[in-house]
């Protein structure tokens, strides 16, 4: 006897968990108070992390851009922690090493180490109007020149009291700048750029002959050689005479005879005068002209001026900042010969914030667009200005959990990119969810609310969760790394996906069923104009639909062995292209881009800044530090930036028996005789020879005793301590800064040996890493001998920022390959808990991998480094790719057929317009970064415009035609569960049966569709555009007496009117004829 299959579908239904009812019920009933409480929570949020607690600061954003808890950081915060305490205990600290904050770099080294005073922003400001007083006794006396009308200030240098901002020109072609027209034209440049603006007469430095001098100019200095009053005098011959000059004297300047202040002091006595004559050669030669052209007038070679600086008299950045924003941003200078290049100003840092949130507004324009093509999708204002809401409260509450409950004290800017990603996001998941509910509505039509929104939220859940999951998983990995600004972006953006995820299934759902309560109230009588409505937008939509449920199937099964080699061998391709040749590099260059490429102040600093000798790295050497007595320890906030910890003295440290004499004086020995020894610092003389020193003075009939030569080396621990305390006092032993215990009878508490290497300062990871590895593997093997008391012993280098840097390098390269392994492994843990089934989900990560590769591939081809920002991005790739190879998968498993090529044209067919749709959402808010000024903002917008285009093709194109190929068939590689009896599955051992049909959707007859997340199942007609796949014979004796989808809604017998709507459609008996693609099915 044939059980009834309405009677059938009951039972499942009645094992299943109410808490989806019971939400439902909560939503349908409390909707008002839902969006009410959600509004009102979130203002409540808001107003907590904005008043309560402090606003982010970003003026400093190179913050957070370095590692912590590290061994190499570890050990160079417990050195300068050392140096912030031995100055303080001597009341000698500078003002900067008595605050924590950027400690770093404002610790002050041994004053042996200082080899030069560091340039920073802050030093370069004065007053408005503020001229520099020149007559202390520190400031260069005013040369005796002779009288010429030249506006050039030849008493002081550019950069001889502050760096002074700078514009570079370069030749248009092969122009040689070295020319009277070529620096005329610079001239006019300056003026136009410079000049002209109305604040810089106000702030022109003045200096001894002129209240607003000319710039320092190539043009201006051969004016000065020749008597002329401007570069606008100038001619060739005077060009001429100035070059045979350069000629004459540049080998001074080569071998170093000719330095600066020759003409001031009268040194240079061996020197010919013309080359000294106000210091004009060597000021062209060392600031002016580029190097390559100094270093061929050297070889006395004919050779052409590619670049050159202009210096200009202004010191103030307000009034930079002006000339900059008004006059140069956004601009090009060019005239026939002669193009401006680049510019220092260094205010580069100083105008981050306000570029930061001026280039908002690309962002505002792309979620602009995205909201019209959602009004357009969803066909309602109110829910895209729910969308847009949606965003919003996204981002508060992200930042509530962030500050208030996680109490995160840092807030990067890189944490701003996540309204980008959140955009793309967000809108998918309002497409997903609002043609869930469509679907809902139209197979519920006539029945009760609440089984609609269960229906509807019950596979928004699954679904969208996957997006959301895959994502978050991306970006919690990449917590793992030791970089401050990368933890601190993983999280807030992590945090902002998922309160998005939280909100689009509880606000959006509210709001959505306040439209629907509106519109019965309000349209009852509007029926037949919504027909008209839907009737003329089904005709607009046609050719969409002919696309997906012809053309593009079409195309992926006639071209499938064209999809499958091409692309595998463009995955192959980006293989090779990130791990060999050309290879994803570690960041090479120190200079922290904040700013497009293109941007005028970025030039400077990443191209034009080593052209000119005098920014030429001073190739001072690495300095090595061994600090005895306290622990290379670090227990600060790895969050926060500006916590360097406390500094922790080894308890059990003990310096004075002659056991450890002895060995201080062999590790001292030992030292010098290295290869990579250099020299010792002053400050950093090995304390056991300073002490020998004193100790070798005569007693003087006892009157010293025994700090004299009648004691010998090694001297008792008493005598060490005795005479060491005298030694400091005298003066004579404080080298390596030591401290003493001042409550415990001025006991040596801790000391250090500071020495000089012969490697040079570098930014290179290879000589970085050479020297690492050389210096601190000696000095580990030397530790281990090191006496119990002497174990904390450890070793740091201090060289500027090259072992930070190098640092950071190390965990790039380390941190991006653990964050993209545990980012791969959580997603192939969704995609086989999602597809359920290991064929599919094998071919799933195939095609993700070849879409991270093609990815970071294309961004190395791009000219891309392994930089911070860069890494977090390249981690990204797997969680935004997986998604739509996701929905093809799950379509592809729940597919109403057995046999493959049916199975993927309809995935195709269900899923190709809902992924597009949400790829080119995406797509455009990366587009529209692309005018962005900010550096972050410009890389993350083609990043998504990259990964959504490779990932629609590779799931479209590439998993789809793997599928067809060689896609399980059946139940092969299914995965099953306990509860399967509760879900049968519509597909068992090849048979199709009785298929729930949606009933009030499209008029079309030909083709229906079945969106497969929402589990409407329809007949399918003819896709293959003629042709007629094979399928397997149904044997009706194997047929089960009913099935349905999975996720599919169960009605329950007393919704009568949902019953009214459900047709069967049974299958006749026998094989289908000849040529019919699928079986035919007949009401009963």
């Amino acid at each position: 006897m044939m059980e009834d299959p309405i009677q059938n579908e009951h039972r499942p239904r009645e094992r299943r968990c109410n808490i989806c009812r019971l939400y439902a019920e909560a939503l349908t009933n409390f909707y008002p108070l839902v969006c009410v409480g959600v509004i009102l929570i979130s203002g409540a949020c808001a107003a907590v992390s904005f008043l309560v607690y402090d606003l982010p600061d970003f003026e400093e954003p190179t913050k957070g851009f370095e590692a912590r808890g590290t061994p190499i950081t570890t050990s160079l915060i417990s050195y300068y922690n050392y140096l912030d305490t031995f100055y303080s205990a001597n009341d000698n600290a500078p003002p900067a090493a008595s605050s924590r904050r950027r400690k770093r770099r404002q610790a002050s080294p041994p004053p042996s180490l200082s080899t030069a005073a560091p340039s920073t922003e802050s030093q370069n400001t004065i007053p408005y109007g503020t001229p520099t007083d020149k007559s202390d006794g520190g400031g260069i006396p005013s040369v005796p020149h002779s009288n010429v009308n030249t506006r050039i200030c030849v008493d002081f240098h550019p950069n001889q009291y502050y760096e002074n901002p700078s514009l570079v020109f370069g030749a248009k072609g092969k122009t040689d700048l070295f020319t009277a027209e070529t620096m005329k034209s610079a001239c006019q440049l300056e003026e136009e750029i410079i000049r002209s603006h109305p604040a810089f007469n106000g702030s022109c430095q003045s200096c001894s002959q002129w209240a607003c001098p000319d710039s320092w100019s190539l043009g201006g200095y051969v004016a000065l050689l020749n008597s002329k009053s401007s570069c606008d005098d100038i001619n060739s011959t005077d060009v001429a005479n100035v070059r045979t000059l350069l000629h004459k004297c540049a080998g001074y300047y080569v071998d170093g005879s000719l330095s600066k202040l020759c003409a001031f002091y009268g040194t240079c006595e061996e020197i010919p005068p013309e080359c000294t004559e106000h210091d004009a050669v060597y000021l062209i030669l060392h600031y002016i002209t580029s190097k390559t052209f100094v270093e061929a007038i050297a070889n006395d070679e004919d050779t052409t001026l590619p670049l050159m600086s202009t210096f200009l008299p202004l010191y103030n950045q307000y009034v930079l900042e002006q000339i900059y924003l008004d006059n140069i941003h956004g601009n090009t200078f060019s005239n026939e010969d002669v193009a401006l290049k680049a510019v220092k100003f260094r205010i580069k840092f100083r105008l981050f914030e306000q570029f930061l949130f001026s280039d908002i507004l690309y962002v505002g324009i792309g979620l602009a667009i995205i909201l019209i093509i959602i009004w357009i999708y969803t066909k309602s204002f109110l829910v895209m200005m729910a969308a847009f809401i949606n965003f919003i409260l996204s981002l508060i509450l992200a930042y509530f959990f962030y500050v208030v409950v996680f109490q995160r004290p840092f807030f990067p800017f890189v944490n701003i990119t996540a309204l980008i990603m959140l955009i793309g996001i967000g809108a998918d998941d309002t497409f997903v969810y609002m043609d869930l509910w469509r679907k809902a509505l139209s197979e519920h039509r006539g029945g009760k609310l609440v089984v609609v929104v269960e229906d509807a939220l019950r596979h928004a859940t699954a679904t969208m969760f996957v997006t959301s999951a895959t994502t978050t998983a991306a970006l919690f990995a990449s917590m793992f790394s030791d970089i401050t600004a990368v933890k601190c972006f993983a999280l807030f953006t992590g945090i902002t996906i998922l309160m998005n995820f939280l909100l689009t299934l509880s606000w959006l759902p509210a709001v959505i069923i306040l439209q629907h309560r509106l519109m019965e109230i309000c349209c009852k009588n509007e029926d037949n104009q919504q027909d008209t409505k839907s009737s003329t937008l089904e005709y607009l939509l046609t050719p969409f639909r002919v696309f997906y449920d012809k053309i593009l199937p079409f195309i992926v099964v006639k071209l499938q062995y064209v999809w499958i080699v091409s692309l595998t061998l463009l995955g192959l391709a980006g293989a090779i292209v990130v791990f060999w040749k050309p290879g994803l590099k570690l960041p090479s260059s120190s200079e922290f881009q904040i700013l497009r490429t293109e941007n005028y102040l970025e030039q400077y600093d990443l191209v034009y800044k080593n052209h000119f000798k005098y920014e030429q790295n001073k190739q001072d050497r690495m300095n090595g530090i061994v600090l005895f007595g306290v622990k290379s320890k670090y227990n600060g906030d790895p969050w926060n930036p500006d916590d360097y910890g406390d500094l922790f003295y080894d308890e059990a440290f003990e310096f004075s028996s002659p056991e450890h004499q002895l060995w201080l004086e062999s590790f001292c020995e030992d030292l010098q005789n290295q290869t990579f020894y250099h020299s010792t610092h002053f400050y950093g003389e090995c304390l056991i020879n300073p002490l020998k020193l004193f100790m070798s003075r005569d007693c003087e009939g006892g009157s010293l005793s025994p700090c004299c030569n009648e004691s010998t080396f090694p001297y008792s621990a008493s005598t060490f301590d005795t005479c060491l305390k005298q030694c400091h006092t005298h003066g004579s032993c404080q080298s390596g800064l030591p401290l003493y215990d001042t409550e415990n009878d001025f006991k040596l508490r801790a000391f250090g040996i500071f020495f000089s290497c012969t490697t040079f300062r570098s930014f290179n990871f290879g000589i970085m890493q050479n020297y690492w590895r050389d210096v601190n593997g000696w000095m580990q093997t030397k530790f281990a001998t090191a006496p119990e008391s002497l174990s904390s012993v450890f070793f740091t280098a201090e060289s500027g920022d090259q072992l930070w840097f190098f640092d950071l390098q190390l965990n790039l390269a380390s941190g991006t390959q653990i964050s993209l392994g545990v980012t791969l492994a959580i997603a192939t843990g969704i995609l086989i808990v999602t597809i359920l089934n290991i064929v599919l989900a094998l071919y799933a990560i195939l095609s993700v991998a070849f879409v991270v590769l093609v990815t970071m591939g294309s961004l190395v081809l791009l000219g891309w480094e392994l930089n911070i920002f860069e890494s977090v991005i390249f981690t990204l790739a797997v969680g935004l790719s997986v998604d739509f190879t996701i929905h093809y998968g799950v379509a592809y498993h729940l597919a109403p057929f057995s046999h493959r090529n049916e199975r993927t044209e309809f995935s195709i067919q269900t899923m190709g317009s809902a992924i597009t749709i949400a790829a080119l959402s995406t797509f455009i808010a990366g587009a529209l970064m692309l005018p962005s000024t900010v550096n972050a903002y410009l890389q993350l917008g083609i990043f998504m415009m990259l990964v959504m285009s490779i990932s629609w093709v590779y799931s479209t194109f590439y998993f789809q035609a793997l599928c067809n190929v060689f896609g399980p068939q059946g139940r092969i590689g299914e995965l099953t569960y306990c509860c399967k009896d509760d879900d049968p599955t519509l597909v068992s051992g090849g048979k199709e049966n009785v298929i729930p049909v949606q009933n009030g959707g499209s008029s079309r007859e030909n083709s229906q569709r079945l969106n497969i997340i929402s589990g409407d199942a329809v007949k399918v007609g003819d896709i293959n555009m003629g042709t007629t796949p094979s399928i397997s014979p149904i044997q009706p004796d194997l047929t089960p007496p009913v099935a349905h989808l999975p996720g599919t809604p169960l009605k329950n017998s007393d919704d009568e009117s949902e019953q009214s709507d459900r047709v069967s459609l049974k299958k006749p008996d026998g094989l289908p004829p000849e040529g019919v693609t699928n079986p035919m099915y007949e009401k009963e």
